[in-house]
């Protein structure tokens, strides 16, 4: 699988044994492509945290689905734990359904920084990203060591951790369906929020 993360702002798995083939599609998405109607649109919460060991946020989602990633050469380094969305592509065309529902889900997310901190200037690393990658062959059928991976597949984390250059942010995405206000949301995953970072703080697990 080649990796890839890509920067923004649950749809159900198939059944991972039955033939690629029936999913190279015209859209490459194999009738479960992420949309805004479907899944609603993409609403973020952001606040820093100090000294919180990567090790910590990830030990605290055993047994949930978590990533790590670091770029050495940047000094980045990337966590997310449970998934708020899945980004599937299926074929030749998995390239393609991707990043069209890339920019479908991105175009429309509400991203919101908590105004009771001020570091707006580091807040872009905390921006939502997506996490995954694509087969090599267009044919791909996971099995084995590939179970629960897709041709095209990616996620985007509950729970996202990143920490750079001394700064850590931690942030919450979650999907909101058309009929919900995302003005009223965000107190209450800015409250999930501090939760979170008051129960790692104190070490506990999630």
């Amino acid at each position: 699988m080649q990796g890839v993360a890509e920067s923004a702002a649950g749809g159900s798995v198939p059944d991972l044994a039955e033939d690629a083939r029936r999913w190279d599609s015209a859209d490459g998405g194999g009738g479960d492509e992420y949309s805004v109607e479907r899944h609603g649109r993409l609403v973020s919460a952001s606040r820093p945290v100090a000294d919180l060991p990567i090790e910590r946020f990830l030990r605290a989602a055993l047994g949930q689905e978590r990533f790590f990633w670091r770029d050495g050469r940047q000094g980045i380094t990337f966590a997310g734990t449970g998934v708020a969305a899945h980004l599937m592509g299926y074929g030749s065309s998995r390239f393609a359904a991707i990043q069209r529902q890339a920019r479908e889900i991105f175009s429309a997310a509400e991203t919101r920084l908590s105004p009771r901190f001020g570091q707006a200037g580091m807040s872009e690393l905390a921006l939502p990203r997506l996490f995954g990658g694509f087969a090599f062959r267009e044919d791909f059928v996971p099995d084995m060591t590939w179970t629960g991976f897709h041709p095209g597949h990616f996620i985007l984390p509950h729970y996202q951790f990143v920490a750079q250059g001394g700064h850590s942010w931690l942030t919450i995405n979650a999907l909101l369906s058309s009929a919900d206000e995302a003005k009223a949301v965000f107190p209450q995953l800015e409250e999930a929020l501090d939760e979170q970072a008051a129960m790692l703080g104190r070490g506990e697990d999630g």
